[in-house]
C-alpha cells in the first residue's frame, strides 16, 4: 500500500486507525479529511432565501431543469405543458445558457399564455447545489437528448 505514497488521506479517524493497526501506513503519514456534506449549506433558511431571491412562494411545487436554452431542449413544450396544467402552485426554474433569439420567442409564448410568473430562466448560476435541494421534481423535455453523465450525477444526490 505504501509503494510510492508518502502521505495518505483517510475519510475518518476510524479508517485512519484501521489502516495504522494493520501496519499499512504509519499514523504520522495519515491525514484525516472528513467525507460528508456541510448541512448548513442546505438549511431551510438558505432555501427560504433562495426561494425569496427567485420570487417563488413558499407553498409552490418547484420543478427544475438544467440545460442550455436551444431548440433541441424543447422548452416551448414545457411552456405549453405549464399552461395546460393550469396550476399556479407549480413553479419551474431552468438553469443554463440563454440564447437571446430563442429566449425572445419563449418569453413571448409565456406572456401569451399568461404564465410568465411560473417559469424562471435563470441562466448560468453558481447555486446549482442549492437549487438541487430546492426542487421537488426534475423536468427533462428534450426531444432527442439523453441525460448527460454530469446531470445524472447531479440528480442522484437530490434529496
Amino acid at each position: 500500500m505504501r509503494l510510492g505514497v508518502n502521505k495518505l488521506i483517510a475519510v475518518s479517524k476510524d479508517l485512519s486507525s484501521f489502516i495504522e493497526s494493520r501496519n499499512l501506513f504509519p499514523r504520522k503519514a495519515i491525514d484525516v479529511i472528513y467525507n460528508g456534506v456541510d448541512e448548513s449549506r442546505y438549511s431551510s433558511g438558505i432555501l427560504r432565501k433562495l426561494r425569496a431571491q427567485l420570487g417563488i412562494p413558499e407553498d409552490s411545487i418547484l420543478i427544475g431543469s438544467l440545460g442550455n436554452v436551444r431548440p433541441a431542449k424543447s422548452y416551448e413544450t414545457l411552456i405549453s405543458a405549464v399552461s395546460l396544467l393550469n396550476n399556479p402552485k407549480l413553479h419551474f426554474v431552468i438553469a443554463g445558457h440563454k440564447k437571446k433569439e430563442l429566449m425572445n420567442k419563449l418569453s413571448h409564448q409565456m406572456q401569451t399564455l399568461e404564465i410568465e410568473k411560473q417559469i424562471d430562466f435563470i441562466g448560468f448560476t453558481t447555486i446549482l447545489q442549492s437549487l438541487r435541494n430546492l426542487i421537488c421534481l426534475y423536468s427533462h423535455q428534450a426531444q432527442k437528448a439523453f441525460l448527460s453523465q454530469p446531470l445524472k450525477q447531479w440528480l442522484l444526490v437530490c434529496p
